[in-house]
């Protein structure tokens, strides 16, 4: 799938009653000696919880790379689903689910697609319990030591100035600082261009940042 679109969902109550039995319905999904053969599709949630409307009518483009088992965690019960789809986060269903068969569990995710880049968050816990971070930071960094630092799919950064302080403690170079999360990102690269041509470096020097979108998962379509 071209422009493959990376999510993390947690589904999470207090009500464990209900959480678990959304959960034996998704395992049991997963489970299906059909599902098995043909591997895990969005579209067998669609065909299961929306049989009257089909799954070529649900925006389901994708698949399931995995569902977790239940953990407990602060005061919710919670569990995680692994998706990736095409072009873009595809919440409209897992959110119909939740709305009209499990009202007591609710969603927070987490979506990525670089090539587009696509970033979008939602977690309305207290104190976002699950995605706490707001900036995407990807990129290759020569150090102080005189390595190569890769990140990659990093979420530890809640402001321009986490990535500031971040930086600063590690490229060997100055730059000027800036609060604007664009010019920040072609200050460096700049930089990171002019250290590769007077050092020898054995990796493409990058950086890449990008600021998650808050979308809420009712926001989504269920239906193309």
């Amino acid at each position: 799938m071209a422009n493959q679109c990376s999510t993390v969902i947690k589904f999470y109550s207090e009500n464990r009653e209900q959480l678990m039995a959304m959960h034996r319905k998704f395992v049991e999904i997963k489970d299906n000696e059909q599902t098995i053969k043909n591997n895990l599709n969005m579209e067998n949630f669609a065909d299961t919880f929306f049989s009257e409307l089909g799954h070529d009518k649900i925006e389901c483009n994708g698949w399931v790379d995995g569902i977790d088992e239940i953990e407990h965690i602060d005061k919710y019960h919670v569990f995680t689903v692994w998706t990736e789809t095409a072009w873009s986060a595809k919440m409209g269903m897992w959110y119909e689910i939740v709305k009209r068969f499990y009202p007591e569990v609710k969603i927070a995710y987490v979506s990525e697609e670089c090539g587009c880049d696509y970033f979008c968050v939602w977690d309305k816990t207290d104190g976002k319990l699950f995605f706490p971070d707001s900036h995407y930071v990807d990129g290759c960094l020569p150090t102080k030591d005189g390595k190569c630092e890769y990140i990659e799919d990093k979420y530890m950064f809640g402001s321009v100035q986490d990535i500031i302080n971040h930086l600063d403690k590690t490229l060997p170079f100055a730059y000027e600082h800036k609060y604007n999360l664009y010019e920040l990102m072609d200050e460096v690269q700049k930089r990171l261009d002019e250290y590769s041509e007077n050092h020898e470096c054995y990796e493409d020097l990058y950086v890449h940042f990008s600021e998650f979108v808050e979308m809420d998962p009712a926001d989504f379509e269920l239906t193309v």
